[in-house]
């Protein structure tokens, strides 16, 4: 008896002491097992990541919708040459920008595929690591025989220490009853991951596909492309027929710089702006690039045809800023035959001054230019020979010669092989 009540006396002692041992190894192991375990992903930066893809998914479907709105424009004109060469760099553009819409996509899908492998093989562990505690238990009970509460309550024990071992097993229970329950779900959402990233693979494939076919569609559009611009350059009759719409070209351009003299406003109006006038010399370059064609007709080298050519051409990168020479006000920016994206200023007293060849127009009808302001971007809208910038200026519906008024002239290096 004195034996039983010494061992029951030091029993609850050994036993909390037990529990407290195992409960520190458990919250060892999960310490580890945090520390071993990938970090994976973080939601914000998953946030981010998507926001960007979005944003940059979105400013292509702009682009790629601007490029066929101009495409549509072009049909009617299909039997016009410098409209075919003008719809056919817009083709390549558009092929280029779906290309890129493409690799987009697919560059996403990638990121999704790493995420849910990830989340895969996260889950994984957890349900095995649940497996492994759910199976420990009930080995243990299987070996040791019934828990040490529900021996409590079978051994009859009276008052709190009743009360004590039956809130044990409710415990007990509920642990258990959690663990399968999360099991169950962790099982669930493993599954629902696994047919997430068939999804994600098979829509990468398909997307690595369409960029072939973008890719492939790109090519072919640029070689079309540079078909035509080598028949203009090398064939008689092609070159003939682009040489006809070129003059056609110049004379719309005189005929729109006669409209826009005709509209001047008031003497009042015109005394509101400064005279471009006393500024001879001094004015800056349109764009920093090299002077490529100067002023006055160019006669091809072997047909011998004398194209009109009353401004510069300047050899420029693709979207170099184009900025005024001189304060003055949007009159024109539209497409124009042989021209390309054009923007004209007026800048009153009988000046004006064209732009042409731009990428894009980052200017309105209407609106008031200051000096070395933006109007567009280096482009080869309705260029035969690539980037470059075409720069008028007039005088009384008059070409003038621009170097002049440029600060040096302009002039960096100049070739008269050039074309517009």
């Amino acid at each position: 008896m004195a034996a039983r009540c010494s061992e029951r006396a030091a029993g609850p002692g050994a036993d909390t002491a037990g529990r407290l041992g195992r409960r520190v190894r458990a919250l060892l192991m999960a310490a580890v097992l945090c520390a071993g375990a990938p970090s994976g992903p973080r939601a914000d930066d998953e946030a981010e990541a998507a926001a960007e893809f979005a944003g940059r998914r979105q400013e292509l479907q702009a682009e790629m919708d601007r490029l066929r709105a101009r495409m549509r424009r072009f049909e009617e004109q299909e039997l016009s040459l410098l409209g075919r060469v003008e719809r056919l760099r817009l083709e390549a553009q558009l092929r280029e920008q779906e290309l890129s819409a493409s690799e987009l996509e697919r560059r996403r899908l990638e990121r999704t595929v790493d995420r849910l492998r990830f989340q895969i093989e996260r889950l994984s562990e957890r349900l095995v690591r649940r497996r492994e505690a759910l199976g420990a238990r009930l080995r243990a009970a299987y070996r040791h025989g019934p828990m040490v509460p529900a021996r409590a309550l079978q051994s009859g024990a009276a008052g709190a220490d009743w009360v004590r071992a039956l809130g044990l097993l409710e415990h007990q229970a509920r642990r258990d009853a959690r663990d399968i329950g999360g099991l169950r779900t962790d099982a669930a959402e493993l599954e629902r991951s696994l047919e997430a990233q068939r999804r994600a693979l098979s829509e990468r494939e398909q997307e690595v596909r369409r960029v072939e076919e973008h890719r492939s569609a790109l090519a072919l559009a640029i070689r079309e492309h540079q078909n035509l611009l080598d028949a203009v350059r090398g064939d008689r009759e092609t070159h003939r027929a682009a040489y006809e719409e070129l003059l056609g070209a110049a004379r719309e351009l005189d005929a729109l710089i006669g409209r826009v003299e005709s509209g001047e406003g008031s003497e009042a109006q015109e005394a509101a702006w400064a005279s471009l006038g006393p500024f001879r010399g001094l004015l800056d370059k349109p764009v920093a690039g090299r002077l490529r064609v100067p002023f006055g007709d160019i006669r091809h080298p072997r047909f011998g045809t004398l194209t009109p050519h009353r401004g510069l051409t300047f050899e420029a990168p693709p979207t170099a800023s184009v900025r005024a020479v001189f304060e003055g006000e949007v009159v024109f920016q539209d497409w124009l035959r042989g021209y390309g994206q054009t923007v004209i200023l007026d800048h009153h007293h009988g000046y004006l001054s064209v732009y042409a060849h731009l990428s894009e127009a980052e200017v309105r009808m209407g609106q008031r230019v200051s000096r070395g302001g933006t109007i567009g971007q280096v482009g080869e809208s309705g260029s035969l020979e690539g980037p470059q910038l075409y720069f008028e200026l007039r005088r009384d519906g008059l070409p003038l010669d621009p170097e002049p008024w440029l600060a040096g002239g302009g002039r960096v290096q100049a070739s008269r092989g050039g074309r517009r």
